[in-house]
């Protein structure tokens, strides 16, 4: 069975691209950064030490993936604006990571903090990438 598909290469690449600034701010000392750390049990000594450019590469490449499934229920769901795209990408955000995570947490016994933090992120980066492809698809 052969489902047809039309993709925004463009929408997805833009969306893939912009949640990486994303990550910086939200991950920043400014920002979330200093208690993230804090909780996963990092030092700025640490993280500077153990970074490596094949990690923005990686994360990249997971955005890309990650804006092209979007691009994919958009397309079937027949989304195609920015408002409906924010808000199947914040729905998204809700059912898939924040309701996947939390089981992971609670036997883990993380921080409820911790979980705030990456889920919080999560939501926001399938509501822009949501913005974009629902208005370019």
């Amino acid at each position: 069975m052969h489902l047809p598909i039309t993709i925004n290469w463009f929408a997805v690449l833009v969306a893939g691209l912009l949640c990486m600034p994303l990550g910086m701010i939200w991950y920043s000392p400014k920002t979330f950064g200093t208690r993230w750390m804090a909780y996963v049990g990092l030092t700025p000594e640490k993280a500077k030490e153990d970074f490596h450019p094949i990690m923005i590469v990686k994360s990249l490449i997971a955005n890309l993936i990650l804006a092209f499934f979007l691009a994919v229920f958009f397309d079937w769901l027949m989304v195609a604006d920015v408002a409906k795209g924010l808000m199947f990408g914040i729905l998204f955000g809700l059912a898939f990571s924040v309701c996947l995570q939390a089981s992971h947490y609670i036997w883990e016994k993380r921080p409820v903090g911790l979980f705030v933090i990456v889920a919080g992120y999560d939501i926001t980066q399938l509501a822009i990438m949501g913005a974009v492809i629902g208005a370019w698809q």
